[in-house]
């Protein structure tokens, strides 16, 4: 169900933020008699409060229903409405969230939920249509949630097709030859376009099976030697809401550079994730089989294993950090070429507004070759910067600077580069 991916983290914050707006008191307030004689309003109302934050959110919910059944308490309607949909109670929480859109207070706030229970069950323009009323909460969190998933219910259904377009500058052709960038010849910048297109089937949803085929095609300004395209196919199953799922995928493709054959590769990936309130932690594995089919790289093929671990931090309203650990292994047809490479990768993301973000990415590895001696590592830095804008619910405009320097004490594969592009992608739910 794609709407639950962000409500678990506005029940803990956002509506306990919203209960310190709509109470005197401050949200996580003690109710100001005992649980056994709590009789007046405010009592009550600071008695669910209290029980939503200890995690009780059935009682929570009683107790916000039977304050609103009582006095027509718009705070007491919406929140419980939150505490029905965490409950998965949608019927129940639609009852109260409406009549929670009656006070202005309230009403961006439970528009919000609303477009949750909508994109739910699966009522795309209307989840699209309550996220963009809601964009008007007060709430930062929710404000920017709800233009998230507007962008979702847009996007994202059981049949979903995307399409970009891409111009870029590359200071190093010549590194798209071989996997691990070693330079054959000269550095050969060049100016490029790309264009790449992307059809997704989940019929059920979220969860469940999936199958897709993508295909790509690039043109350089001047060296139509490094030409490329390509395409691929895709299934799969995800099991698991967003909050705790694991996704297995099985993945063919082939690729060509210039006029000739390139890279045949079937894959198999396996990937994990957790969020735990603020924190969410990442892991996957993939094995490939690949077949390196142009004659200066044929050596490369071979098995090629990479793992993943990592751990997300959202830090507050805009701002999260990641630390990642990488690890791959080719087992190449060429022992001189066969490698293990391992570093942490760290990524700042920026929320600059609800419609532009900024992504920096490090990298640091160390590589070893099979045939080097014991102890003689090549190390590899990069980064890169990404500025993303929304240019509406199904346009996103991206630009971007990426740099890679390898140290080693192998000249051939000492190399730099830099490369860089803006491009547009769209999005759309067909279904």
């Amino acid at each position: 169900m794609p709407g639950r991916r962000l409500a678990p983290r506005l029940t803990a914050a956002g509506a306990l933020a919203l209960a310190a707006v709509v109470f005197s008191a401050p949200a996580n307030a003690a109710p100001t008699s005992p649980a056994t004689s709590a009789t007046s309003a405010e009592d009550r109302f600071a008695l669910a409060i209290s029980r939503m934050d200890a995690g009780q959110t059935d009682a929570a919910a009683d107790l916000f229903e039977k304050i609103y059944d009582s006095n027509h308490d718009s705070a007491a309607a919406l929140l419980g409405g939150i505490c029905r949909y965490e409950l998965g109670q949608p019927e129940a929480a639609r009852r109260l969230l409406t009549a929670a859109t009656s006070d202005p207070t309230h009403r961006h706030s439970a528009d919000f939920f609303l477009g949750l229970i909508a994109l739910d069950g699966g009522r795309r323009e209307d989840a699209r249509r309550l996220f963009s009323e809601a964009k008007g909460a007060s709430s930062l969190e929710i404000s920017r949630s709800a233009a998230d998933l507007a962008r979702v219910a847009a996007r994202e259904g059981r049949l979903s097709v995307q399409g970009a377009l891409e111009s870029r500058y590359d200071s190093n052709l010549n590194l798209a030859l071989a996997p691990d960038g070693r330079s054959f010849a000269s550095p050969v910048p060049d100016l490029g376009g790309a264009a790449t297109g992307d059809l997704l089937l989940r019929p059920f949803g979220e969860t469940g099976p999936f199958a897709g085929v993508s295909g790509k095609l690039s043109r350089q300004l001047t060296q139509s030697s490094f030409d490329s395209g390509g395409g691929g196919a895709r299934a799969g199953v995800r099991l698991g809401p967003d909050r705790l799922n694991a996704t297995a995928t099985y993945r063919i493709s082939y690729e060509l550079l210039g006029p000739d054959p390139f890279l045949f590769e079937q894959e198999g990936r396996a990937t994990g994730r957790a969020a735990l309130g603020r924190f969410t932690l990442r892991a996957s594995y993939r094995y490939a089989a690949q077949s390196y089919l142009h004659t200066a790289v044929a050596g490369y093929s071979g098995a090629f294993q990479e793992a993943l671990a990592g751990a997300e931090w959202r830090a507050g309203n805009g701002i999260s950090l990641e630390l990642s650990y990488l690890a791959d292994r080719r087992d190449a047809r060429d022992p001189s070429l066969a490698a293990f490479e391992h570093g942490p990768s760290p990524t700042l993301r920026l929320r600059l507004s609800s419609e532009v973000e900024l992504k920096l990415d490090g990298a640091f590895a160390w590589r070893w070759y099979d045939s080097d001696p014991a102890g003689v590592l090549d190390q590899v830095i990069g980064g890169n910067a990404t500025l993303s804008v929304e240019l509406g619910d199904q346009v996103t405009m991206r630009a971007y600077l990426t740099g890679t320097r390898v140290l080693s004490s192998t000249a051939v594969r000492a190399y730099g580069a830099v490369s860089g592009g803006i491009g547009f992608t769209y999005s759309a739910a067909l279904l």
